[in-house]
């Protein structure tokens, strides 16, 4: 699981939330989640709702496949 420290709860990504999933999946989602917020692409700095665009998110695990390689 991923745990928001923001929220106190459980993160989400895309509106699903990321209870439940194996430790390679929960670090990857928890790697990804790190650089939306590193790189200000989460909403509330864009000062928008919660759900991220799509195509940044490709973009995002796009860039860490590449890192890993």
């Amino acid at each position: 699981m991923v745990w928001d420290e923001s929220d106190n709860a459980p993160g989400t990504l895309g509106g699903r939330s990321l209870v439940g999933r194996t430790w390679q999946r929960a670090k990857v989602a928890c790697d990804l989640l790190a650089r939306i917020y590193d790189n200000r692409l989460d909403a509330r700095s864009l000062g928008k709702p919660r759900a991220h665009p799509v195509d940044r998110v490709d973009e995002l695990i796009s860039s860490i496949r590449r890192a890993r390689d």
